[in-house]
């Protein structure tokens, strides 16, 4: 139970950072988009990239922090869930931005959420805290 509310958290934050950047963003760059929401500026489509690949960086980390076990493989796990909708919601809205910046934010989730967790694993070794593998049954 507790793995599987870690993985919704990771979820819920990743989710407010991937949606809170598309819709924050309009309003630091007004004229960078159009009515429909679509934009071509470099400079708004990687501050949008940039937040979204940080909170899911911290979704990995914080559902590493409250796993049991297998920290990264969770935290992938609560990418790989999150991009499923993140590509689900590119398909729908695709011409409001270039492709490159769909296929980039899609390729670099499930790489933040791993280094989120791999932040958690190494701070537990600092703390000298064993860091625990997930052992196949025999």
């Amino acid at each position: 139970m507790r793995n599987m509310s870690a993985l919704a958290l990771g979820l819920l934050i990743m989710g407010l950072g991937v949606y809170g950047a598309a819709a924050v963003t309009p309003y630091a760059f007004p004229g960078a988009f159009d009515a429909q929401g679509a934009t071509a500026n470099v400079v708004a489509l990687f501050v949008m990239l940039t937040v979204t690949e940080v909170t899911t960086l911290f979704a990995g980390w914080v559902t590493a922090r409250l796993v049991t076990d297998h920290r990264a493989g969770h935290a992938i796990l609560m990418a790989a869930v999150g991009l499923t909708s993140a590509i689900t919601v590119g398909a729908v809205r695709w011409s409001a931005a270039p492709s490159w910046y769909y296929i980039t934010s899609w390729m670099l989730m499930p790489c933040a959420a791993a280094l989120g967790a791999k932040a958690w694993e190494r701070a537990l070794r600092r703390k000298g805290q064993a860091v625990t593998r997930r052992i196949a049954a025999t």
